[in-house]
């Protein structure tokens, strides 16, 4: 068996582990209890406001709606996420709360297996350990388990820098700006990436 070939089967062992964990070591469940209060709600509840024709930037009506719909207590009067991410997000919003968090937290999962995968076979190819390492770490370190618990950011950004690397490596810089409209998102943490 080739190196390259042994790097992909221990990669993809390592995200199984990585997932198990998820499902039985805590992580999924604690998501679940948080579905209404952690930071997807958050998000989803300016979407929602949209759909349902309540406009989240009015603050006589945002406030009482997010609280009314079961998501996170607002930290401001009005949606706090940059004006379109709320249209970006709205078509999880034409779901209930629930179904949304279980599409963002896999499609979340899904893309950063995908993109590390890419990066690890871009970068540092056929090596079976350092695969192995980087999968376990994907979904077992502790930055990664709580963006899933929390309905976080962070792997659906790191999805897109990576995305957008692989891209630009590839000399292809009108695939690599589509990943980095993911970086609008949170303009405050990715400002400095061109740099």
């Amino acid at each position: 068996m080739s190196h390259a070939r042994r790097a992909e089967i221990f990669y993809w062992a390592a995200i199984a582990i990585g997932v198990v964990f998820i499902i039985v070591g805590g992580p999924l469940a604690r998501r679940l209890e948080l579905v209404h209060m952690n930071d997807f709600s958050g998000v989803w509840s300016g979407a929602r406001a949209i759909v349902l024709g309540v406009d989240p930037w009015d603050p006589t009506k945002y406030y009482g709606f997010a609280v009314d719909v079961g998501t996170k207590t607002p930290d401001a009067l009005v949606y706090d996420y940059m004006p379109w991410v709320a249209f970006a997000v709205a078509p999880l919003a034409l779901v209930p709360l629930e179904v949304a968090g279980w599409i963002w937290m896999i499609a979340s999962m899904v893309c950063a297996a995908l993109v590390l995968r890419g990066l690890l076979r871009a970068f540092v190819p056929a090596r079976p350990v350092m695969h192995a390492a980087f999968g376990t770490a994907l979904f077992l370190a502790q930055p990664s388990f709580h963006a899933i618990v929390l309905g976080q950011w962070s792997l659906l950004l790191m999805s897109a820098v990576g995305a957008t690397v692989l891209a630009l490596r590839a000399a292809r810089p009108l695939l690599a700006a589509v990943p980095s409209l993911l970086f609008l998102a949170k303009p405050q943490l990715v400002v400095f990436t061109a740099l």
